[in-house]
């Protein structure tokens, strides 16, 4: 039997960190990722990819499915990729794009079928910190790498499977996984800082000086006080009760670590086994779930969902909108009439619950805008269009849910450009697709473009920046921007009503540094104001 020898080092850091480590021959990237999380202290909370830059092929994580033929899947085996002498690169955590350098060192007799750590520097690592740059300010909070207790866990792993066995499947985990009896039993698993950064996210107080054990038993009696979880229930989104709910009545469901990991809801009321992918709810929140959730409660939530849905794409629409503009969006997408005290009940509830939106009592708007009444000049800007309507209920929804517009036969363009010029994964070119989006739509300048390339380590020649902006100038035509009441310039064109210069001769004298009256949220140099004197 074979193996290989691998020292596998964080990017950026110094001194440097970094393992050597023997992994057995004929595994899967799906398992090597798991053996680099371990021994770095990873909590399997974020997507990750293997890149090969001599092969010019990437090996991607893709939960949704929707990966390019050119990508490989992490269920591949590894030994057609890895050659002794090369290295290859894996990322983890799109966001704070921690790079791992692996190098192939050398081929190692192996019998054992787990992995081992031989030799290593440096502490283990810390998720969410802002990447190598904030680890440094928090290194103090790092702990400790220890070689031994991850050896002797890693050594109960079995990487021996045939590839017929290695796709979990849900029938056979419901039957070789034990339910979980208690919530208790779930944050036992979890650091006394995990437990009381779930006691801050509902608001609790009182816990500061319990030991964990406390902490733990005094946690779940929260969590399962009827009151409290009714509450949760009626706030909590649509996706993720539908989620729950799907939990629940199959005993379990099979899911990825960041559908869960991006839910406080999730992980509070919940067990996930990252090795499997299995998310179970434990059974006495089973039985308090089913007491609370009626018919009724269900579709009080849905309605409440929606609505929240159709506030966040008028939002993202037009900026600032009307109560009776919002009446006449609700009655198209649900079928029936909303009277003005119920919708504008909700409005409150929403906005408290949302601090980047504002209901005034008769508008609701994007939070930037309240500031110097920057909405009414957004709206005097408005006037001269009629208010773009959505095609359907779904369009409209979409942007409340997404907060941004997903590819379409006049965008799809750009995404591919991304993905082929700039050779990202599909998730990154998908990431900065939206990002993008939001650039245009604030009329920013060519620096911020520039500032979001470096905070994704996107390092382009000045010729691939040269093609980015004429990309980014046909693409600026097809997004939706709030000057334009919710259209494209492609759809004004031709015969578009708007001029190119702003007039600002019957407003107050603009400065460069104060808001532009656009209602873009940015400074009047870098908006309409730019290049003026």
């Amino acid at each position: 039997m074979a193996g290989y020898q691998l020292k596998i080092t964080i990017e950026g850091s110094h001194p440097p960190i970094w393992r050597r480590v023997w992994i057995p021959d004929r595994i899967s990237f799906e398992d090597l990722d798991r053996v680099i999380e371990e021994i770095f202290g990873w909590e399997h909370a974020h997507l990750y990819d293997f890149y090969f830059p001599d092969l010019q092929k990437r090996v991607t994580y893709d939960p949704a499915g929707e990966g390019t033929e050119e990508e490989n899947s992490v269920k591949d085996g590894i030994d057609d990729f890895l050659e002794v002498g090369g290295k290859f690169i894996y990322t983890y955590d799109f966001g704070d794009d921690w790079r791992h350098i692996i190098a192939v060192e050398k081929l190692v007799e192996y019998e054992e079928r787990f992995p081992q750590v031989i030799q290593f520097k440096g502490p283990n690592m810390i998720e969410d910190c802002g990447g190598i740059y904030g680890f440094y300010n928090f290194i103090d909070e790092a702990e400790p790498f220890d070689m031994d207790a991850v050896n002797k866990k890693m050594r109960r792993w079995n990487f021996d499977q045939t590839e017929e066995d290695a796709v979990w499947d849900e029938d056979t985990l419901r039957e070789y996984i034990n339910p979980v009896a208690s919530l208790s039993d779930v944050f036992l698993q979890y650091r006394k800082e995990d437990l009381t950064g779930i006691a801050r996210g509902f608001g609790f107080s009182g816990y500061s000086k319990l030991n964990k054990a406390k902490l733990v038993e005094w946690l779940k009696d929260k969590m399962l006080d009827g009151d409290f979880m009714e509450r949760v229930l009626k706030t909590v989104s649509a996706d993720d009760l539908e989620f729950f709910h799907q939990a629940v009545d199959n005993q379990g469901v099979i899911t990825y670590a960041d559908r869960i990991a991006g839910s406080l809801f999730l992980c509070a009321y919940g067990a996930m086994n990252l090795y499997t992918g299995f998310y179970q709810v434990p059974l006495d929140v089973q039985e308090k779930y089913r007491q609370i959730c009626t018919p009724e409660v269900l579709e009080a939530q849905k309605k409440r969902a929606n609505l929240g849905r159709l506030f966040e794409g008028a939002v993202y629409l037009y900026g600032a909108v009307t109560l009776e503009r919002l009446r006449m969006l609700y009655e198209r997408c649900e079928g029936e009439k909303i009277p003005v005290r119920d919708l504008t009940r909700a409005l409150r509830e929403f906005t408290e619950e949302n601090d980047s939106y504002r209901f005034d009592g008769s508008y609701l708007m994007d939070g930037d805008l309240e500031e110097e009444g920057m909405y009414l000049f957004l709206l005097e800007d408005q006037k001269q269009y009629e208010p773009y309507m959505p095609q359907s209920r779904e369009e409209l929804y979409e942007y409340g849910e997404f907060q941004v517009q997903v590819p379409n036969e006049n965008t799809d363009f750009f995404l591919l450009w991304l993905k082929r010029e700039l050779n990202l994964s599909e998730y990154q070119a998908s990431a900065l697709f939206c990002q993008m989006q939001d650039i245009v739509r604030m009329n920013c300048d060519w620096d911020e473009v520039e500032s979001l390339l470096d905070m994704a380590n996107i390092q382009i020649s000045a010729k691939k920046k040269r093609r980015l902006a004429e990309q980014l100038e046909v693409f600026g035509r097809y997004i939706r921007k709030w000057e334009l009441a919710g259209h494209t310039q492609a759809e004004l064109e031709p015969g578009r009503k708007k001029a190119d210069v702003v007039d600002f001769s019957t407003r107050k004298k603009i400065y460069p540094n104060d808001p532009c009256p656009c209602g873009s949220g940015k400074k009047y140099k870098h908006c309409c104001g730019k290049g003026k004197s």
